[in-house]
């Protein structure tokens, strides 16, 4: 018996993964984002849709916005069709090729402001490398980019713990840096929780010598002295009762000869070629007030 034939069809070629974008158009140009960028965008875009050149000029020509179609319109009418012509006009006004100079200044001067991210300096200095340096190599813009790094870091004890790490390139040299600044977070926080005991023995010291001052300090109290009248103070610190007691007290006497057998005063019984020594020094002191004897 004759073998049936069969009906199913024949296989179908493998479709192209670029199909899908067949209906996509390019995205607007405004001139913010750099010409580099966006044409390696646009070249991709123009082949997923197998564009010839006419095609590229009218879709480049109806993607432009603001400051980028100014240019386009300043173009003669017989370059409008161009697309190496129009290509070029962009790259003139919005590439980085002719602002080399601005961006090698831009990165001499580039540092670690205060509170940057580690990573967002990373970045920057990535792009102003290879927008400085247009024609360099990726050898060159990893040697530049991790060197530039480096001296961008104004921590010099970290500067120097991620030069001794030798990393090849600015990403290992990156998370070094994230390491060690994680690192001494950590001590610092660990630190100001665990004083040592010799400090606050100092602060101690440093408190019982510090004079008291005998009025208020200021805002500690709003009253006034019941003695004075004066704001800030209190009676009981009040300076005028202090200044009043201390000239209301009698001066203490500093000497008063007395007898060492009796207790009396002018003569001493030990050595008696000294009494009128002791006469004279007990009449040079006031007079000792009688104690009143109780009956």
């Amino acid at each position: 018996m004759a073998r049936a034939l069969s009906l199913s069809p024949p296989p179908s070629p493998p479709r192209s993964p670029f199909l899908r974008f067949k209906s996509h158009k390019p995205a607007e140009y405004d001139g913010k984002v750099a010409w580099e960028s966006y044409a390696a965008q646009f070249d991709l875009l123009a082949v997923a849709q197998g564009w010839d050149q006419a095609e590229k000029a009218l879709q480049l020509a109806t993607a432009l916005r603001g400051p980028s179609i100014e240019v386009f319109g300043h173009l003669p009418p017989t370059q409008r069709a161009s697309f190496p012509d129009i290509a070029e006009a962009l790259r003139h006004h919005f590439g980085h090729y002719h602002q080399a100079e601005v961006y090698r200044a831009q990165l001499k001067k580039r540092t670690r402001q205060r509170g940057e991210m580690l990573s967002q300096l990373a970045h920057d200095i990535e792009a102003l490398v290879r927008r400085a340096y247009p024609m360099a190599g990726e050898d060159m813009v990893t040697v530049l980019a991790r060197d530039v790094f480096l001296d961008a870091l104004v921590d010099h004890q970290l500067k120097i713990y991620v030069k001794q790490a030798h990393p090849a390139d600015m990403q290992v040299a990156l998370a070094r840096t994230m390491e060690f600044e994680a690192f001494m977070q950590t001590v610092s926080s660990l630190s100001t929780f665990a004083q040592p005991c010799s400090d606050v023995r100092g602060r101690k010291a440093q408190v019982k010598r510090r004079p008291a001052s005998c009025v208020a300090s200021p805002g500690a109290f709003s009253g006034r002295c019941w003695r004075c009248g004066e704001k800030g103070h209190v009676r009981a610190w009040c300076p005028r009762e202090r200044r009043a007691c201390s000239l209301d007290r009698p001066d203490r006497v500093t000497f008063q000869p007395c007898c060492e057998d009796c207790g009396g005063a002018g003569h001493r019984s030990r050595y008696p070629g000294n009494d009128y020594r002791l006469k004279a020094g007990a009449a040079s002191q006031p007079a000792k007030t009688p104690v009143p004897q109780l009956v």
